[in-house]
């Protein structure tokens, strides 16, 4: 089910100061953002945003075509491990 057009975008109001504090200063201070819900907004674009997965902090480039989604979308919070089958066939022997 997706949000109602009828309800505002998700941003951290701490957030966005933050983002405007640190374009009016040209500062290059990484941002660190723990809530994954928030929309990445416009302003966002070609900076380098870290973003928290559950266990840290992951490094992110914000790209033109990533406005509009969710940071949420771009970390992976879970670890791909391939099952070995070799392994568990030896200990059976």
């Amino acid at each position: 089910m997706t949000r109602s057009k009828w309800k505002a975008d998700v941003m951290n109001s701490i957030l966005l100061q933050k983002c405007l504090q640190n374009k009016k200063k040209r500062s290059k201070q990484y941002l660190y953002i723990m809530d994954k819900a928030t929309i990445i907004l416009p302003f966002f674009k070609d900076k380098i945003i870290n973003i928290y997965n559950g266990q840290k902090f992951i490094p992110k480039r914000i790209l033109a075509g990533m406005v509009g989604h969710k940071f949420g979308e771009f970390i992976f919070t879970r670890l791909y491990r391939k099952k070995i089958v070799k392994q568990k066939k030896q200990k059976k022997k």
